[in-house]
């Protein structure tokens, strides 16, 4: 995957993506597709979650507890993920539709789209936790997923 500039905020992230992520509303989601340690037999939650829709596709990365890097139509989820710390004895594949709660809503329409924000009890901002889709009566977060990010605090949903 080519790397955008990471969007720590909100704002940023509007500023560089919310002309696009609003587009999507109105779209099916067709597919998602994650990143698979085929050693392990489990998601591996540093690579991007690929979401395919009738329309468009959105990589979505987490990096650092408050980075999201969005990307599109960048990756091929018939080539071999290509994650960049070479030294980690995963064995990766691309798999569609791997986890529970994507397969829950592939074939649903995006009827909004959130960014979720949290504010750590240690913290004195609101930082940038992940992107909501609203597929009719269900929701799709991706988000970080580092143990620090889970560790209190308030969370916040603010329509795109």
């Amino acid at each position: 995957m080519i790397p955008n500039p990471a969007v720590s905020t909100t704002y940023a992230l509007l500023r560089a993506h919310g002309e696009r992520l609003r587009a999507l509303v109105g779209m099916k989601l067709v597919a998602t597709w994650m990143a698979w340690n085929r050693r392990d037999e489990r998601w591996f939650a540093d690579e991007a979650v690929v979401l395919v829709f009738s329309g468009a596709q959105l990589e979505v990365v987490c990096l650092r507890l408050d980075q999201i890097v969005l990307t599109w139509g960048e990756i091929d989820p018939r080539q071999t993920p290509s994650w960049v710390a070479d030294w980690s004895e995963s064995d990766l594949e691309w798999r569609k539709d791997a986890h529970p709660a994507a397969r829950a809503v592939v074939g649903r329409i995006v009827t909004a789209i959130n960014a979720v924000e949290h504010l750590l009890p240690h913290e004195e901002r609101w930082m940038l936790h992940g992107i909501e889709l609203e597929l009719g009566p269900r929701r799709l977060l991706v988000f970080n997923a580092q143990e620090d990010a889970q560790e209190g605090g308030e969370y916040r949903r603010l329509a795109l």
